[in-house]
């Protein structure tokens, strides 16, 4: 049965772990312990299931069956065996340890810790269940080990499918931004639904949907299914009470003023479509729109906040930093507003011509980006935008 005290991770890009903290904050969960990309608490069957459901920066959320010291093979193996490992895998589960990650521990081979970690719990499995043999296929449970120090923490997931995949987004466009990132941008820029908002490279239009669903405290991932679902020590009942109290929040009737724009007519289409399939298409606006065209039309205060397209993924980089050059020509076209670029780059704001108030690394998977925050003159840590700043040379 659940027990009200379970400890759980979420899992985030590294750099969004305080928004993940205050995420669960509001929720009414207090983080316990916070290291790079994740973030630890406990929680009853309610928290676990309104976790799943609300939170917008969290990858992944894992069960966290115990930890142990475990500085040698056999230390490793009793510490696996000993943890309740049928709460979460049934007799017809097939168990994988799908990631090892060490750090300052004696044990480092991940395959020998794979294989030694895998052999002890299905040998507890085996006890429990009264099998001689696990599955070898069958519903697939992912288990991940850290070793910090030789402590080993093994997280098995709730999530199923990546809590970024919220469904919605059927059709993609190349180099999308990840759904949680998109969300930290948000967090990370204080943005209302009373604030216009302004994305001249929307793409798919990740930035415009994360935020008409946050407009409307829409929960991301409400009416998707988890893994938990399936587990021995799912709560039906949770799981129900949490969703109807989510659905009950839905503010429908408010508005906001978001729009997405993009030179490819292609990708508004797709924008759109996405939109609809999130159920905000009434609440946020897609255009075919070149950069060097998009304005503010007049409204004297809002954010602009994009994902603008870089060599990596999308075209050359040498085709990216014009582009980006010639980003600089919003600050003219906004005056008044506040800027926050995503980039593959530390130095873009060399490109944009202004030093930011802060930049800030982001990891998703191996993928490493900047967050770079300009905000309004009138806002606090603004810095003298009178300043420019000229571009490294590549080598």
């Amino acid at each position: 049965m659940p027990n009200p005290n379970d400890a759980y991770a979420a899992i985030c890009p590294v750099g969004l772990e305080k928004v993940l903290a205050q995420e669960l904050s509001r929720i009414g969960i207090e983080a316990e312990s916070r290291s790079p990309g994740r973030i630890g608490f406990r929680a009853d069957p309610g928290g676990v299931a309104r976790a799943l459901c609300s939170l917008r920066t969290a990858d992944r959320l894992l069960a966290a069956p115990g930890s142990f010291h475990a500085p040698d093979f056999d230390s490793l193996y009793e510490g696996m065996r000993a943890l309740p490992w049928e709460r979460w895998i049934r007799k017809d589960d097939r168990m994988t340890i799908v990631r090892v990650r060490s750090r300052s521990s004696a044990l480092e081979a991940q395959t020998s810790v794979q294989a030694v970690a895998h052999k002890a719990v299905y040998e507890r499995l085996g006890r429990v269940y009264r099998q001689s043999r696990m599955p070898e296929t069958g519903p697939e449970r992912e288990v991940r080990l850290y070793l910090d120090d030789d402590l080993c923490t093994p997280l098995l997931d709730l999530s199923g499918e990546p809590l970024y995949k919220r469904g919605w987004r059927t059709e993609s466009v190349d180099a999308p931004l990840r759904e949680t990132v998109a969300a930290g941008l948000l967090f990370l820029s204080g943005w209302t639904r009373k604030r216009p908002l302004r994305d001249p490279f929307c793409g798919g239009g990740t930035i415009a949907v994360e935020a008409a669903l946050w407009a409307r405290d829409e929960a991301p991932n409400l009416r998707r299914s988890f893994a938990w679902e399936t587990m021995p020590s799912f709560d039906a009942a949770a799981l129900r009470e949490v969703r109807a109290d989510l659905e009950a929040r839905i503010r429908r009737d408010i508005r906001a003023d978001i729009l997405g724009s993009d030179r490819d007519e292609g990708a508004v289409a797709i924008a759109r479509a996405n939109a609809r399939r999130a159920g905000v298409g009434d609440l946020v606006r897609f255009e075919r729109l070149d950069m060097e065209d998009s304005a503010s039309e007049g409204i004297p205060e809002g954010l602009v906040l994009a994902n603008p397209p870089y060599g990596l993924r999308m075209g050359t980089e040498a085709e990216a930093e014009t582009v980006w050059r010639n980003a600089a020509g919003l600050r003219d076209r906004y005056p008044g507003w506040s800027f926050g670029f995503i980039a593959n780059r530390e130095d873009f704001p060399a490109f944009f011509g202004t030093r930011p108030a802060s930049s800030r690394a982001i990891l998703a998977g191996a993928e490493k980006l900047w967050f770079h925050w300009f905000p309004a003159a009138r806002e606090p840590g603004t810095r003298d935008k009178k300043k420019t700043l000229r571009p490294r040379t590549l080598p």
